[in-house]
């Protein structure tokens, strides 16, 4: 078996429910078991994992899995779902939509079914999908078995174990003991005094590692390198137990515009340790507004975000970044959950408040407010909120109007 470099993600959404089975039990819901399989699938592969928990819409669903997919490096892009029918169909059936496709689909249709004692139905070619069409990869669809059929929500469930160790041989080409104990993490290097350098390797012949960078004002939004290509190390992350590489490119003397960008360790060869990425620490309590939505649509600060509307995506701080590369994810907790965005536009009341979202001061709005000074807008603030989320960021948290979150910068 050869070994494969897996992304997988659970079918539909937080918000955007799929299939159930009938109050009666065993009562099967799609969107949880897909999550069961997923989280114990990567567990023991220790691949890269995605459960959509922000759309509210079909299309908003379909986008937000396909991005994901296509953002990871990988081999093969595989989604978990559940049928559902009349109560009696049954069994497990794998879809595909390339010749690529179909080598593995039946190969995992008949592992599932051994696994779970389904009847085989097959893997199936299909032309209409936006997951198998949209993504870059050898993409599959799994629908493990009918959630609405009794008798193979119970083989399900008895055999969860197994099913979920079949799927994970299956797709990665490797071989796990019962149980499935997964890889252990990598430990998290200590810093040292200078930032790593790193070498590029891996590589086909003609292939390049495209590196989107967070910042540019002058240097290109995409950057590349070649096998044995050199790079400047800055910083690390993890994405579940899957590690990247924060890298400096362009002119970090400071004679032109650096440029930071994110790459696989598996690209990268590192020769020494390099310092953890940077993660400010969390402001609590902060009153949180909502823009950009029923009227309210608007120009963004940023050059690079379009006209900011119902649909966008992010938050806004009252601070500007400009000579240096703005941060490409902000984590926001509220009633509701946790959510990871990005920035968008510069507010509210203030645009200058560094010693707030860059430290560990409070709001200047927060002050502003009680004493009914003007802010920096030059409007006495009618609320103390020191961030503003738009509408979907604001379903995912819990925040309607106006409320208390939490946020950091990762």
């Amino acid at each position: 078996m050869t070994s494969r470099r897996v992304a997988i993600s659970s079918g539909h959404g937080l918000h955007i429910r799929g299939a159930s089975g009938s109050p009666v039990p065993p009562q099967l819901d799609e969107v949880n078991e897909a999550r069961r399989i997923v989280d114990r699938v990567a567990e023991t592969l220790g691949c890269p994992k995605f459960h959509d928990n922000t759309s509210t819409s079909q299309s908003q669903n379909l986008d937000a899995i396909v991005a994901w997919h296509n953002k990871q490096t990988r081999d093969l892009d595989v989604s978990v779902h559940f049928n559902a029918y009349d109560g009696n169909a049954h069994g497990t059936e794998v879809l595909y939509v390339s010749s690529a496709g179909l080598e593995l689909a039946t190969p995992v249709c008949n592992a599932i079914c051994d696994a779970g004692n389904f009847t085989n139905r097959g893997a199936k070619k299909r032309t209409d999908l936006a997951f198998l069409n949209g993504t870059d990869e050898t993409a599959i669809l799994i629908e493990t078995c009918f959630c609405d059929n009794t008798s193979d929500s119970n083989s399900f469930n008895a055999n969860f174990e197994a099913i979920c160790r079949a799927i994970a041989e299956e797709i990665s080409g490797e071989e796990f003991s019962e149980g499935g104990e997964p890889p252990e993490q990598p430990e998290v290097p200590s810093p040292p005094l200078v930032p790593a350098q790193g070498t590029v390797h891996g590589l086909a012949e003609g292939d390049a590692l495209n590196i989107r960078a967070s910042y540019s004002s002058s240097a290109p939004a995409i950057g590349s390198a070649e096998n044995g290509d050199v790079l400047d190390v800055v910083g690390e992350a993890y994405n579940g137990s899957t590690r990247w590489l924060r890298l400096q490119f362009g002119d970090p003397d400071g004679s032109g515009v650096s440029v930071f960008g994110w790459a696989s360790a598996e690209y990268v060869n590192v020769g020494g340790q390099v310092p953890p990425a940077e993660q400010s620490e969390w402001h609590e309590n902060i009153t949180a507004t909502v823009f950009g939505n029923n009227g309210d649509e608007q120009d963004s600060a940023y050059p690079d975000i379009d006209m900011i509307t119902g649909s966008t995506k992010g938050v806004s701080f009252p601070y500007k970044w400009r000579g240096e590369p703005r941060p490409t994810q902000v984590e926001v907790s509220g009633p509701r959950g946790k959510v990871v965005t990005g920035i968008v536009d510069v507010g509210p009341w203030n645009t200058d408040d560094p010693d707030y979202v860059l430290g560990t001061a409070r709001p200047l709005a927060e002050s502003q407010y009680i004493n009914g000074t003007v802010a920096q807008n030059g409007r006495v603030p009618s609320n103390d909120a020191g961030i503003d989320l738009t509408k979907p960021i604001a379903d995912a948290v819990g925040i309607s109007g106006l409320g208390k979150v939490r946020w950091r910068l990762l």
